[in-house]
C-alpha cells in the first residue's frame, strides 16, 4: 500500500521524471520517456523507503477541514472586516493555533 499523493511528491522532489503512480500490487510508477535507467533505479529506492502514513501537513490540513468550513471562515472574516465583530475570527484563530500545536510543521515552518 502506498500514499499516492505523497509518493508522487517524493519522486518529483527527487528529480525523477514521472507521469504518475498507482496503488496497485505491486505499486506502479509511470515514468516519462526521458527517465533514465539510473532514475528508474532511484525511484525504486524512494518506493522502498516510502512511508504511506499521512505527513504532518496532510494531517493538519485534514484536521482544519474537519474543524471549520470555508463558509465558517468567510462569515467570520466578513463579520470582523465589515461589522467590527472579531469574535468568530478569534475563535477560528484559537482552533487554528490548537491544530498547529497538535501538528507542528515539519522543518519548523
Amino acid at each position: 500500500m502506498i500514499n499516492v499523493a505523497k509518493l508522487h511528491r517524493e519522486l518529483v522532489e527527487a528529480g525523477i521524471p514521472i507521469e504518475g503512480v498507482a496503488d496497485t500490487d505491486p505499486p506502479r510508477i509511470d515514468f516519462l520517456p526521458e527517465a533514465t535507467a539510473a532514475q528508474k533505479k532511484q525511484a525504486q529506492a524512494v518506493l522502498a523507503k516510502h512511508d504511506p502514513n499521512p505527513s504532518i501537513e496532510e494531517q493538519r490540513r485534514d484536521a482544519y477541514l474537519k474543524a471549520f468550513t470555508v463558509e465558517d471562515f468567510m462569515e467570520a472574516f466578513l463579520q470582523e472586516r465589515f461589522d467590527d465583530h472579531p469574535e468568530k475570527m478569534k475563535a477560528l484563530g484559537a482552533i487554528r493555533d490548537s491544530l498547529k500545536a497538535q501538528f507542528p510543521a515539519e522543518g519548523g515552518k
